[in-house]
């Protein structure tokens, strides 16, 4: 691209007026988003549809904006059912998972209900199975340490792993 492509005449900008192009539309379509001359002189600009209707009758129904843009947007919906249909709670998602697939379930519904009920999230149970290959016996049972109890095993662990570190800061007489 040639650099004086990024400097815009008078005669442009008068040009890209002429065809309903703002001034800063025409410069962001040139120097920020790199566009040729010609295409950003040319192409005329989107029309924006007012979703604010839409989106006053989402608020209504307690849906929020970014739901409905994704519903719309990404899974293909049409605005009236977007906005409509109301979305599902944590608890029925859980639920239409485990109904629609209890093949692919890693862990026994017993065990996860020993870890809830000894306080343990499911996140920690999953993790100390995968990650530290627990069993998920001791998973479920074994209590979760303490910010200070977490400390204190990192500490014991560094000064395994690097000595005193302290020592040559701190140097005892």
């Amino acid at each position: 691209m040639n650099p004086y492509d990024f400097y815009i005449t008078p005669e442009e900008y008068a040009a890209a007026a002429a065809r309903g192009i703002s001034a800063r539309t025409l410069t962001w379509r040139i120097r920020e988003a790199c566009w040729p001359k010609e295409k950003a002189l040319t192409t005329p600009k989107r029309q924006v549809q007012d979703r604010s209707r839409w989106m006053e009758v989402a608020r209504m129904n307690g849906i929020a904006s970014k739901t409905v843009r994704n519903r719309v947007h990404v899974l293909g919906w049409s605005w009236e059912r977007a906005v409509t249909e109301p979305p599902r709670t944590e608890e029925q998602t859980r639920r239409m998972m485990r109904d629609h697939n209890p093949a692919r379930r890693k862990y026994p519904p017993e065990m996860l209900a020993l870890a809830r009920q000894n306080g343990i999230k499911d996140t920690t149970f999953r993790c100390r199975i995968t990650k530290l290959k627990w069993s998920p016996e001791r998973a479920a049972t074994t209590p979760v340490m303490s910010s200070q109890e977490k400390g204190q095993l990192a500490i014991r662990a560094l000064r395994e792993k690097r000595g005193d570190i302290n020592g040559p800061i701190f140097k005892r007489v």
